[in-house]
């Protein structure tokens, strides 16, 4: 919602993916991962701040014995989430892209939420992370002035073949 509200203000979407990359900073500075990182549990409030939600998934130091049972929307998720099965301080790296890659690139072209607002996601879809070369998505973005190599580094992490090669 927050995003529909504010798509046509640069100014905010760019604020937002930039104090965004702050709190997941703080994240792995704390060896944390949400386990779930997706826009529906991440609360945007008027003045930009972010709240995260949902911790059912949570991973801290010391909780790597825990299962990983909640395995994410497919649109935020590595492909090799799936299997998975211990919680993993890497678990949210993939969603971190995908969020912050959805940010800049609806502030560089807000026409681009227009295609992907009605879906339970933000811009990408599980098959544009299962195979970023020949995404349409991933082509289009590449072709955007300044996003270029945001596009390089957010392709090679969706290529890798562990959840755990991710950085």
């Amino acid at each position: 919602e927050w995003i529909s509200d504010h798509i046509n203000n640069s100014a905010r979407l760019s604020a937002l993916a930039q104090h965004f990359l702050e709190v997941v900073a703080d994240m792995h500075r704390n060896s944390m991962s949400h386990g779930d990182l997706q826009h529906e549990n991440i609360l945007v409030s008027e003045d930009s701040m972010l709240t995260l939600v949902d911790y059912d998934s949570i991973y801290l130091n010391g909780l790597d014995h825990l299962d990983d049972e909640i395995k994410g929307l497919p649109g935020f998720q590595h492909q090799s989430r799936s299997s998975l099965a211990k919680a993993n301080p890497k678990s949210d790296f993939l969603s971190e892209y995908v969020i912050y890659t959805t940010l800049v690139a609806l502030s560089k072209d807000p026409e681009l939420w227009n295609e992907a607002k009605d879906h339970n996601r933000l811009l990408f879809s599980q098959d544009d992370l299962s195979s970023p070369i020949s995404s349409n998505l991933f082509q289009k973005l590449k072709a955007i002035d300044g996003l270029s190599d945001l596009i390089d580094a957010f392709q090679k992490q969706c290529m890798c073949l562990e959840l755990n090669d991710i950085s």
